[in-house]
């Protein structure tokens, strides 16, 4: 199988327990909600 993405990997490099500690690390109590463009929209709101 050939991996066409340039970060893609491979299934069995992919764990629950390697992204749970991903996201453990997040700060969660300090973010802010970044809404993208929407392409429907022709001013910048």
């Amino acid at each position: 199988m050939e991996l066409v993405l340039a970060n893609m990997r491979k299934p069995e490099d992919v764990t629950i327990e390697r992204e749970f500690e991903k996201i453990k690390k997040l700060d969660i109590e300090n973010w802010e909600n970044v809404r993208g463009q929407r392409p429907w929209k022709e001013n910048g709101d």
